[in-house]
């Protein structure tokens, strides 16, 4: 017998032998029992249960016959419900775009960016209009501080064919976010495409109509909401003959997100703002496929890794399940999902960690199964991206598709018993949520009566008020602050030069405008049907001759006089909470020349105060507060000199609860007759104390659970640091 042979049926006999069935399998209330060991006596209900913003009660170990009761769990990608992939190849036929935006105030800078980056990577070009073009207003008729504000300035077919210079829009997708001007813009994009003689069945991507999703934003809009529809439709019905690849249609759910709603109440809005769409649009000449294929669904992800791969899973069976009700076909059931990084977790301070978290958010996308992917910058809270974080979001995703090999995967969380579970749960949620709106009488009329707006504010002061506890973490801003980080440099837009660069070329626009321009704008706004077939080519007719993004809209809109108004949602950015705390201590110290100083009092072993001083040095820390390390002394004399002598504005107490009562006491009080301004703090919780240290004088003590951000605020005013 060969070396090779006797090998090989070693090897069998080996397996032979070790069959798993031979192991003894635990079970559940096995585990169950030695974790109740590890606990010792703690509740496990509250250790090991986690209680999410969804109102789930997740469980620290999911098994297999947690999905048998999941009718859908055996489907497989490219078929319904599309949970696993709309495609059933997934990525492996085709990736996910990289699409990264590029918000350059004017046409020049937002070309030199997109060049750039179309060479490194990016696969997408993604076009932000700036706050004055979303509203259709040209530079010179909007406010200085609109124009170049969160976007770029495009405001004719000159300006675009500088923005587009060197991009072949036939080879590469392009998103466009226009706002309210989503169809006079679509003009001005159509005749560039025709100028530069682009075949227009080439033409993907998407100029988004999402007018609930400018209400949310404003609180207003500049037209009748009706008028808004009309025009998703006609420009849908436009492009359904003339641009089949181009999607019209936006359910962007980031002002629900970044104002602070859980995953279920984004989606459930989310499918609610489509239905309305469906509603509105939806004709003789639309179609309910027409329409649903049409649609381009926008998610934020947030830093729950796992709730965001879910949520992206559970969505795409949401509008499965919707499309179906409404009659439409299984092509148009697929949803399309661009998802982008949440802007709700990034923060000023420590914003390196920034990276990580457009890291596992993108991360998260993927995985969950986006067709499109913006990795949000490190820097966003700050400024405008630099090359350097343009070149570090992009490269998330590549590094993501070309080393980490996602791209070679399809539906790789599939079969997981937590996620699939988690997608069963949020989906379950959101469509209980969804039904309450439609009960309301659809989004719009929720929006009006103010019922998102309250159901997110509430899910919002939960969020604020669990970071304020360090309930929640924000690594850099609540929890390990870096105390020494040199900040970034802000890099403040210059708002008066772009506003007069922009004066200056819509100048020269307007001058070298055709003679015809005139009678096409006039022809417009003497339209008698809002539904006119022809509407479309008559605001291209007028692009090409030089009519600009203003003209177009005023001619569009000149007979409507009605605008509608509801309370917006109020988009936040937690972390702002401690970061003006710290702004303030900076800007005190910039005044003075001095810091916030705390002094620590150790006393004790040092495996009874170090635990207590370590929790006091970040709960002071992360308001900005310097911390001066604490000596051993031989007196309370000599401890009461050296405090005063440091000009420490807060001391802190940190031992064991049975040391204070030797301690606190009588150096509170000797204190506090030398210094009545000196701010005493107590490591520990006092219901725990002994009554000798809680009528000694103390302002203030600190413990797990006590709301940090509250008691940084209450010493700050105190020290005038804060008014």
């Amino acid at each position: 017998m060969s070396d090779n042979s006797r090998t090989t049926n070693q090897a069998t006999a080996l397996r032979e032998k070790l069959e798993f069935n031979d192991f003894p399998q635990p079970t559940y209330e096995k585990w169950h029992g030695e974790v109740d060991k590890q606990l010792k006596g703690g509740s496990f209900e509250k250790l090991m249960i986690t209680k999410t913003y969804e109102d789930f009660n997740l469980k620290p170990i999911y098994l297999k016959d947690d999905i048998s009761r999941l009718d859908y769990i055996k489907s497989q990608p490219g078929f319904p419900p599309y949970i696993r992939s709309t495609n059933p190849l997934g990525y492996t036929q085709k990736s996910w775009e990289i699409a990264q935006e590029t918000a350059y105030p004017t046409p020049e800078q937002f070309n030199k960016a997109i060049l750039y980056d179309t060479q490194r990577g990016q696969t997408a070009v993604n076009i932000i209009l700036d706050a004055a073009s979303r509203f259709g207003k040209d530079p010179d008729k909007a406010a200085s501080n609109q124009v170049g504000l969160d976007g770029v300035s495009i405001a004719s077919l000159t300006d675009l064919e500088k923005a587009l210079n060197g991009i072949d829009i036939e080879q590469m997708p392009v998103f466009i976010d226009a706002g309210i001007s989503a169809m006079p813009f679509a003009a001005i994009y159509i005749s560039y495409a025709r100028k530069h003689g682009k075949d227009l069945s080439k033409l993907r991507g998407i100029i988004k109509t999402d007018p609930l999703r400018e209400l949310t934003v404003s609180g207003k809009l500049p037209i009748p909401l009706e008028t808004a529809f009309s025009e998703m439709a006609v420009l849908t019905k436009w492009t359904k003959n003339n641009v089949p690849e181009l999607r019209t249609i936006a359910i962007d759910s980031a002002p629900y997100h970044n104002g602070g709603a859980s995953a279920v109440e984004e989606l459930a809005f989310a499918i609610a703002t489509a239905v309305e769409y469906i509603r509105k649009t939806e004709s003789d000449e639309l179609s309910i496929d027409d329409i649903a294929s049409r649609i381009c669904f926008e998610f934020s992800l947030g830093s729950n890794f796992f709730t965001e791969i879910a949520k992206l899973r559970a969505a795409r069976l949401l509008w499965s399940k919707v499309v179906d009700a409404c009659g439409g076909n299984e092509q148009s059931a697929k949803m399309v999902i661009h998802a982008r990084s949440s802007d709700i977790n990034k923060t000023m301070y420590d914003p390196y960690v920034n990276m990580l978290r457009a890291t596992t958010e993108a991360f998260a996308g993927i995985t969950g199964g986006c067709d499109s992917l913006h990795a949000g910058f490190f820097d966003k809270a700050i400024r405008l991206p630099d090359e350097f974080s343009r070149r570090y979001s992009r490269n998330i995703q590549v590094i993501l598709q070309q080393e980490c090999h996602f791209d070679k995967v399809i539906d790789p969380a599939g079969g997981s018993w937590y996620i699939e579970s988690l997608t069963d749960l949020i989906a379950r949620k959101a469509w209980s949520i969804f039904q309450e709106i439609e009960k309301k009488g659809g989004m719009f009329k929720a929006l009006r009566d103010g019922h998102p707006q309250k159901v997110i504010a509430k899910t919002a002061a939960l969020r604020i008020e669990n970071l304020a506890k360090r309930k929640d973490v924000l690594v850099g801003t609540n929890m390990y602050p870096n105390l020494s980080e040199k900040p970034l440099e802000e890099k403040p837009l210059d708002h008066e030069m772009i506003f007069k660069e922009r004066l200056e070329q819509i100048k020269q626009t307007r001058s070298s405008a055709d003679t015809l321009k005139t009678d096409l704008l006039q022809k417009i706004s003497d339209r008698t049907d809002a539904n006119d077939d022809n509407l479309m080519e008559s605001l291209t007719d007028a692009a090409t001759a030089g009519a600009t993004l203003g003209e177009i809209s005023e001619s569009l809109h000149k007979s409507n006089k009605q605008s509608i108004a509801v309370e917006p949602v109020k988009t936040i950015r937690i972390p702002e909470i401690f970061e003006a705390i710290r702004q303030a201590v900076g800007k005190y110290k910039a005044k003075t020349g001095e810091s916030i100083k705390v002094f620590l009092v150790n006393s004790g072993k040092v495996s009874q105060y170090k635990p207590r001083a370590d929790f006091a040095s970040g709960f002071f820390g992360v308001g900005g507060f310097e911390i001066l390390p604490s000596r051993d002394f031989k007196s309370n004399d000599e401890t009461v000199k050296n405090i005063l002598d440091s000009k420490a504005q807060v001391v802190i107490f940190c031992s064991a609860d049975d040391n204070y009562p030797e301690i606190v006491p009588a150096l509170s009080k000797s204190l506090k007759q030398k210094n009545p301004d000196l701010i005493t703090v107590v490591a520990g919780n006092p219901k725990r104390l002994d009554d000798s240290v809680k009528h000694a004088a103390i302002d203030e003590y600190i413990y797990m659970g006590v709301n940090v951000y509250e008691t940084l605020v209450r010493i700050s005013k105190h020290l005038e640091v804060i008014s």
